[in-house]
């Protein structure tokens, strides 16, 4: 039994080719399949095209804090099978992943999630495979984008998706399904085609730290992460699962302190082991990103709003799944 959640807005031009796919898995498919799309208030056709294929449609309340955790809060809400693979609507399903599903659902581990390879498809026709950068099947990934096959008490024992958070949600909860010893696995086969923009590395550096030039509401995510840890009292969890930005800073803090007191030769010494470390397990385009996320964090600090709960203002849905 297998529920499937695509959230999405303004999604008209992708959602054919996400139904395409999933209409291959409800095809072979031996078990149950309920269809869950959740829309964030599109203003295009998004919920007619829905509407033929999807077995429920959730059309969330408009607001200013409506976003892709938003959509999958509701959708986790709404889904009634085990397992729920969560997807984006500028998303197809691989036939490889579909085998995966079809032969081996039934058997899967309960104790893991599931991701595997994305594929990222970019609008100059250039072509990412294993996006994320993963090697070896059956190792607990320690990150994990919007695609992922996740149990469903796994993750309402977790406290669901954070609706209040506009980015950065998977690493958040990520890592409070972690600290309750559900992990997730890295199969090694083609998940997701996933059609993206591809931004320069200069374009990527600036949007990263201004917040007006492209990120949009995005850009407070990671300061939101930290304001909903600080107001639940829970920043050990993300300390300990996602403590990259966090030990770079405390290198980047150490120099900083060194080349106060004048020992600038000793600087380089914490400023290089952060550095190092970052390059060696993340790579080195977030030796900028995690300075970037300094600014993130004071700035999206005070957008957090944990009051907001999303509420659907339409849904449809067919007498049978």
């Amino acid at each position: 039994m297998l529920s499937i959640v695509v959230i999405g807005k303004n999604e008209s031009e992708n959602l054919p080719l996400v139904i395409s796919s999933l209409s291959e898995l409800r095809q072979r498919a031996k078990y149950r399949i309920q269809m869950i799309y959740v829309d964030s208030d599109s203003s295009d056709l998004s919920v007619e095209i829905a509407k033929s294929f999807f077995d429920e449609i959730y059309v969330l309340s408009p607001s200013d804090h409506l976003c892709a955790s938003a959509g999958r809060h509701i959708g986790t809400l709404k889904a009634i099978y085990e397992w729920i693979l969560y997807l984006d609507g500028d998303m197809e399903i691989c036939s490889e992943f579909i085998d995966f599903l079809c032969s081996t659902l039934e058997q899967l581990n309960t104790k893991f999630g599931y991701i595997g390879r994305y594929v990222y498809y970019y609008g100059d026709g250039d072509v990412k495979d294993n996006a994320l950068n993963y090697k070896t099947n059956g190792q607990i990934v320690t990150y994990h984008g919007g695609a992922v096959l996740l149990r469903k008490c796994s993750v309402i024992d977790a406290g669901n998706w954070n609706p209040c958070i506009f980015s950065n949600e998977e690493i958040e909860l990520y890592t409070r399904l972690r600290s309750n010893k559900y992990n997730v696995i890295f199969v090694d086969k083609p998940m997701i085609k996933h059609y993206t923009e591809r931004y320069t590395s200069m374009k990527k550096l600036i949007m990263n730290f201004v917040p007006s030039a492209g990120l949009g509401k995005k850009f407070y995510g990671f300061g939101q992460i930290l304001r909903a840890r600080y107001q639940q009292k829970d920043f050990y969890s993300l300390l300990r699962y996602f403590p990259y930005p966090f030990v770079y800073w405390i290198c980047l803090f150490i120099t900083i302190i060194f080349i106060c007191i004048g020992f600038k030769k000793l600087a380089l010494i914490p400023l290089l082991s952060g550095a190092t470390y970052i390059f060696i397990f993340k790579g080195y385009q977030y030796i900028a990103l995690y300075v970037a996320f300094i600014i993130q964090a004071i700035v999206g600090f005070g957008k957090y709003d944990g009051s907001y709960v999303p509420h659907v203002k339409i849904e449809y849905i067919k007498n049978e799944i």
